[in-house]
């Protein structure tokens, strides 16, 4: 079907969400071909857990047995890339008063609002405990 100039396109028109495109299938291939999953990947590494990620314990130049531990800083890095695929990604907010300026809340209540609101709050909280 040809484009015509004007016409709204069909609702079932063009890729779907959240289908994958070229890249991403090409990539998924080979990580299956070569039974990789990064996401286990990211974690195994996050947890230091050398053993399942194939690094095997070796003797030193003076023959003693060491086990190779994963460096902080790669753990740290591991557990921040694979705390993307768990959490949401949160967006930052800014709260200002009138005309983008701070907050003046309590500024403008006065002594006396201000008391009765001690009050009140002091109030709530012995009936909370």
């Amino acid at each position: 079907m040809t484009f015509t100039s004007g016409v709204p396109r069909p609702a079932a028109a063009g890729r779907k969400p959240g289908t994958p495109n070229r890249a991403t299938k090409a990539a998924q291939a080979k990580a299956d071909e070569l039974g990789i999953d990064p996401f286990v990947v990211l974690l195994y590494f996050a947890g230091g857990r050398t053993e399942e990620l194939g690094i095997k314990p070796y003797v030193d130049s003076k023959g003693r047995q060491r086990d190779p531990a994963v460096p902080l800083d790669l753990r740290m890095q591991a557990a921040a890339a694979a705390a993307r695929f768990l959490l949401p990604q949160l967006k930052s907010t800014e709260i200002t008063g009138a005309n983008g300026g701070p907050l003046d809340v309590f500024l403008d209540m006065g002594e006396e609002a201000l008391a009765k609101r001690r009050a009140e709050l002091a109030l709530a909280l012995d009936e909370a405990v």
